[in-house]
């Protein structure tokens, strides 16, 4: 991580400091975002650009993006560039899950289909967690463990945060993953509930099995810079073969 501070004027940096040439076009972009120059969701200058810029190699300019990008100022979209993705660093966990097989211990291979995507009006609890208003566009997948379908999960999201998701291929969809690396807003935090439920009806249908069975609902809101939602899923789990597992894996 790094600090606002240090060599932040703009222009070529100072060859005679001990201090590494990435670390200093770090501090000068970081000053820069903390100026304004650049606002949240703005595209930064190319590599190319900030390589005449600070009279740098691409390498040099490359490997900064890259820590910036880990610490939560900078988001990259593919085909489309850099952008400013928060004033401040992300600092905490960065998380991982994967299903396990609960009797034996021996890894289960996961598979997920997307089986409705679309604009869609959301429940009236998203719409309030999100603080938005309209359709949002949907995403519902179900996962499957050596074949037997074992949730189901409905994520909606702003279209504008995923520009031209109605064109991508979606296999293998996750809504965290997915802002991560193509969205416009980068995570800076997740809040997580998680809850007792009965299978509901649509649910139910997703995984070929009846409805008002126990499962276990886990309810995601992903929360870019200054507190802005950005993306909800909602997670139904069933089976008695297979847990969910949650590995928490601490970043920079």
């Amino acid at each position: 991580m790094i600090m606002n501070g240090g060599s932040g004027a703009a222009g070529a940096v100072d060859r005679k400091n001990q201090e590494k040439l990435y670390i200093q076009v770090m501090r000068s972009l970081v000053d820069e975002i903390g100026k304004g120059t650049w606002a949240i969701g703005d595209r930064i200058p190319s590599e190319a650009e900030l390589s005449a810029r600070y009279a740098v190699s691409k390498i040099t300019v490359r490997q900064a993006l890259t820590n910036l990008t880990a610490d939560g100022y900078l988001v990259r979209v593919q085909g489309k560039g850099t952008f400013v993705a928060g004033n401040r660093p992300v600092v905490g966990l960065t998380m991982k899950t994967r299903f396990t097989e609960g009797l034996f211990g021996r890894g289960v291979e996961e598979t997920r289909e997307v089986v409705q995507r679309g604009l869609a009006e959301p429940p009236s609890e998203v719409s309030r967690l999100l603080g938005t208003e309209g359709p949002l566009y949907r995403i519902a997948t179900r996962r499957l463990a050596e074949g037997v379908p074992v949730s189901a999960d409905e994520s909606f999201v702003p279209s504008g945060l995923l520009p031209g998701i109605e064109d991508q291929d979606l296999e293998g969809f996750r809504l965290f993953e997915a802002i991560q690396q193509r969205g416009t807003r980068k995570v800076f935090r997740m809040r997580q509930t998680v809850e007792i439920t009965a299978l509901g009806e649509a649910e139910a249908a997703i995984l070929g099995t009846s409805a008002g069975q126990p499962a276990l609902a886990v309810h995601r809101l992903l929360i870019g810079p200054e507190d802005q939602p950005l993306g909800y899923s909602r997670i139904v789990e069933i089976g008695q073969r297979f847990k969910l597992e949650t590995e928490f894996e601490r970043i920079r």
